[in-house]
C-alpha cells in the first residue's frame, strides 16, 4: 500500500510536511475519513488482518444444519459484495471498493496518507474539485488494476488507488515541499526531511517495478500495485490540466476566496457586507475602519477593510495595515495568505513597503507555486524598496535566491553581502568568482554600446523612429474614407482623444479617468466592419535554427507608438505622425501583451507587434506599440460594448490573423493579464529585452 514502505528489517513512513497550515476545515478529508472508519466497521471486517468473524460464525452456523458440506455454498463476503472483482466488474463496485478495507492495519495506513496529503490540496482546490479528484481518482485507479488483471477472481478493496491520485496531484501541484519520514532500520531510528518531487517518484517508480515483479511470478492478491500506479498517473495529469489551463489562478482561487472562514468569523464583519450588498459602501467601510482602530491584528477585520477599499478605490488608505497583517502571517508560517495578499497589495500599491526579509518569505513561496515573475517581483520590490533595510546578512540570503530566479538582480545584493564582516574567507571567494561570472555574462549580452535604461530594472526602451511600417502611399484618402466610415478631410486631422480606456486588473478603473473635453464615447463614429476572414493561411515557416529554443537572445528594443485603426485582409492599418500605413500580417513575428504601470497615471494595457522575433541575426527588436489610453478597442470589435472584452477579442484576432507568436505564452494571454509595475520589468520578461 502506499502509506508506507515495510520491510523485515524496518519501516520507512510519512509522518508530515511543510504544507500542514491550511485556512480552514478540510471537511471533505475528514468526511471520507470517517466513511472509510464507518463501512469497516458496519462490513464486520474489524480485525487486524482482514478476516471475517461475524461471516465466518454465519458460516458455521449454516453448515451444521445442512446434512451434506459437499452441496453448501457459502454466502458472499463483504468484500465480494462491495469490493471490485476484475472478471466481472459491477459498475456500482468501482466506487464502492474505494471505502472497503482489509482490516484495522489497512485502513489505518491509507487514512494516514490522506490526512497528510489531503487537506493542502483541498485547501488549494477547494472542497468540490478535491472530491471529484478523490472519487474519480479511485474508479479510475480500480478501472486500471482491471485491464492489467482481467482475469482475477479476488476482490479489490482499499482507498490506496484514490489516495495515490492524491499523492500525483500534490506532486504537481505541491512540487517544492519537503515531506517528513520517520524510519526505523535494524537498531536505528530517526526522521528526516526529503523534497516531494524527489520521494514521491521514488514511491511511484517502486509500485511500478513492484506490479511488474508480481505479474512476472504470477502472483495473486496481496497489494494491489497496479491500482497505485494507475491512481497516481490520474493524479498527475488531473493537475497538469488545472495547471495548463489556469484553472486555479482563473476560476478557483477567486470563488474560494470569497467562502474562506476568514471573514466568515467574525459576526461584526458580516453584519458589515450586508451593508455592501445593501450599496451602502462608504458607510460599511467608515465602520470597518472603526472596527479594525479597536482589533487592529484581526485578520478578519483587515481584510475585509481591505476589499471594501479596493472597491471604492482607494486601497492606499489600508495599505499599512495590510502590510502588518502580511507580515504576522509570514511570522506564523502562513504563507498562502501572505503571498496572495502580497501579489494583491502590490497590484493596486505598487510603492507599498516591505520588510525584506518578509519579501524574501514571500518570493521563496510564490516560486514553489510556480509563480515565477510574481516571485521575481518581489525580489526586485526588495532590493528597491529594501536596500537601506538589506544587512549584508540578508543580502546573502536574496543573492542565493535570486541568482536562479532573477539573475538581473543578484549582482547587487552580492556585492552588499561582500560588505559582511563575519563572511568567511572561502566563502567570499566563491562570492566574489560568482559576482565576476555574472557581470561578464551581463558584458557579453549588453555590449558596451547599449544605453542605460531609465525605468525599472532595466529601464524604459530606447525609441526609433526609423522602423519601416510600410508605405503610407498604399492607403489612398478616398479609400480611407471608405474603410473607416468617416470623410476624408478626417484623415488629415490629428487623432481625436480615446474614448475611456479600457477596464486592466484589480485597480485599473477607467472611472477614475475624466472625460477628455468635448468626447462623449457614446456619440463616436461606428465602429468600422470587420473584414472578411481570410482563407486558412498556411503555417508560418519556422524560424532558422538559431532562433528556436528559448527564443531570441537578450537585445535591445526600438519602439514606435501607434494607434489601430482597421484589420484589413491584406493587414493591420495604424495611424502614426498622422499618416496611415498598413502593416502586413506576415511581418507581425510575435505579439506581447501586459498591464504596466507607470506608463501614465493608471496602468495601461500594452499590445506590442514584434516584427523581428525569428530573426537571430537582428542586434534589435522592432516593436509597434499599441497602448490602450491611446484608442478604444471597442471601434474594432463591433458588437462588444465592454472594453476589456473588446481588447482581449482584439488580441485574440491579431493572433489568428498574423499566426505570431504569442508571449510570454499563450497561456498568459488568454487569462487575466498579467501585471508589471515598470516598463522596464514588462520589457524584459515578456520580450526578452535588455
Amino acid at each position: 500500500m502506499p502509506e508506507s514502505s515495510e520491510r523485515e528489517t524496518g519501516v520507512l513512513l510519512p509522518i508530515g510536511h511543510d504544507e500542514s497550515n491550511v485556512r480552514r476545515w478540510p471537511w471533505v478529508t475528514f468526511a471520507l475519513m470517517a466513511l472509510c472508519m464507518l463501512t469497516l466497521v458496519a462490513t464486520g471486517t474489524t480485525t487486524c488482518d482482514g478476516s471475517l468473524p461475524e461471516w465466518e460464525a454465519r458460516v458455521q452456523a449454516e453448515l451444521a444444519e445442512v446434512e451434506d458440506e459437499a452441496d453448501y455454498e457459502p454466502p458472499p463476503t463483504p468484500y465480494h459484495v462491495w469490493g471490485l472483482i476484475p472478471s466481472e466488474i459491477r459498475m456500482s463496485s468501482v466506487l464502492t471498493h474505494q471505502f472497503m478495507h482489509a482490516g484495522w492495519l489497512h485502513l489505518f495506513g491509507n487514512m494516514l496518507l490522506l490526512f497528510l496529503l489531503g487537506p493542502p490540496i483541498e485547501d488549494r482546490w477547494g472542497r468540490p474539485v478535491f472530491l471529484g479528484l478523490y472519487l474519480s481518482g479511485g474508479v479510475f485507479a480500480g478501472l486500471f488494476f482491471a485491464a492489467m488483471a482481467s482475469s482475477a477472481t479476488i476482490p479489490l478493496v482499499g482507498a490506496s488507488g484514490a489516495i495515490a491520485a492524491v499523492m500525483g496531484a500534490y506532486l504537481v501541484r505541491l512540487f517544492h515541499s519537503k515531506l517528513r519520514y520517520f524510519y526505523f532500520f535494524f537498531i536505528r531510528m530517526g526522521t528526516f526531511e526529503a523534497p516531494a518531487y524527489l520521494m514521491l517518484p521514488l514511491w511511484f517508480f517502486g509500485e511500478l517495478w513492484s506490479a511488474k515483479l508480481s505479474d512476472s511470478v504470477g502472483a495473486q492478491g496481496g497489494v494491489a500495485y497496479w491500482a497505485h500506479v494507475g491512481g497516481f498517473l490520474y493524479g498527475t495529469a488531473f493537475a497538469g490540466l488545472i495547471r495548463a489551463f489556469q484553472i486555479e489562478s482563473r476560476f478557483l482561487k477567486h470563488r474560494l476566496e470569497q467562502r474562506l472562514t476568514l471573514v466568515a468569523g467574525n459576526p461584526i464583519v458580516q453584519e458589515i457586507q450586508g451593508l455592501q450588498q445593501e450599496g451602502r459602501f462608504e458607510e460599511a467601510f467608515e465602520r470597518l475602519q472603526r472596527e479594525m482602530r479597536r482589533t487592529p491584528e484581526d485578520p478578519d477585520v483587515v481584510i475585509a477593510t481591505w476589499d471594501a477599499a479596493s472597491a471604492l478605490q482607494r486601497p492606499h488608505e489600508i495599505a499599512g495595515p495590510l502590510t502588518q497583517q502580511i507580515e504576522r502571517w509570514v511570522a506564523r508560517d502562513e504563507m498562502q495568505s501572505a503571498a496572495d495578499y502580497w501579489c494583491e497589495l502590490t497590484l493596486l500599491v505598487p510603492d507599498a513597503p516591505t520588510d525584506p526579509k518578509v519579501l524574501l518569505a514571500v518570493a521563496r513561496r510564490l516560486d514553489e507555486d510556480d509563480r515565477a515573475l510574481e516571485a521575481r517581483r518581489a525580489l526586485g520590490h526588495a532590493l528597491r524598496h529594501g536596500a537601506s533595510d538589506l544587512s549584508p546578512g540578508l543580502a546573502l540570503r536574496f543573492f542565493e535566491i535570486a541568482r536562479t530566479r532573477a539573475p538581473e538582480l543578484a549582482p547587487d545584493a552580492g556585492r552588499r553581502a561582500l560588505e559582511w564582516d563575519q563572511l568567511p574567507d572561502e566563502r567570499r571567494r566563491d562570492l566574489e568568482n560568482q559576482l565576476a561570472e555574472a557581470d561578464a555574462r551581463r558584458a557579453m549580452s549588453t555590449g558596451p554600446e547599449v544605453a542605460p535604461r531609465a525605468h525599472g530594472w532595466r529601464g524604459a526602451s530606447q525609441r526609433a523612429l526609423d522602423i519601416d511600417l510600410g508605405p503610407a502611399a498604399e492607403l489612398e484618402l478616398e479609400t480611407s474614407a471608405e474603410r473607416f466610415g468617416r470623410t476624408s478631410p478626417d484623415l488629415a486631422e490629428p487623432e481625436p482623444p480615446a474614448s475611456p480606456p479600457v477596464d486592466g486588473p484589480p485597480g485599473v478603473d477607467p472611472r477614475e479617468s475624466p472625460e477628455p473635453p468635448g468626447v462623449d464615447p457614446r456619440e463616436s463614429p461606428e465602429p468600422p466592419p470587420r473584414a472578411e476572414r481570410r482563407e486558412s493561411p498556411e503555417p508560418r515557416p519556422a524560424p532558422p535554427a538559431a532562433a528556436l529554443g528559448s527564443g531570441p537572445r537578450i537585445r535591445e528594443i526600438k519602439a514606435v507608438d501607434a494607434v489601430p485603426r482597421a484589420l484589413e485582409a491584406e493587414g493591420l492599418v495604424v495611424r502614426r505622425d498622422d499618416k496611415l500605413h498598413r502593416i502586413p500580417w506576415s511581418r507581425i513575428e510575435a505579439i506581447g501583451v501586459g498591464a504596466v504601470h507607470g506608463v501614465e497615471a493608471r496602468p495601461v494595457l500594452l499590445i506590442d507587434l514584434v516584427l523581428d522575433w525569428n530573426d537571430p541575426q537582428a542586434e534589435t527588436l522592432q516593436v509597434v506599440r499599441l497602448s490602450s489610453h491611446r484608442y478604444d478597442p471597442r471601434r474594432l470589435a463591433p458588437g462588444i460594448d465592454d472594453p476589456m472584452q473588446a481588447f482581449h477579442a482584439l488580441v485574440r484576432e491579431l493572433l489568428e490573423r498574423s499566426r505570431a507568436t504569442p508571449l510570454p505564452d499563450a497561456a498568459s494571454l488568454s487569462g487575466p493579464l498579467s501585471t508589471y509595475p515598470d516598463l522596464g520589468l514588462y520589457e524584459s520578461l515578456v520580450l526578452d529585452a535588455q
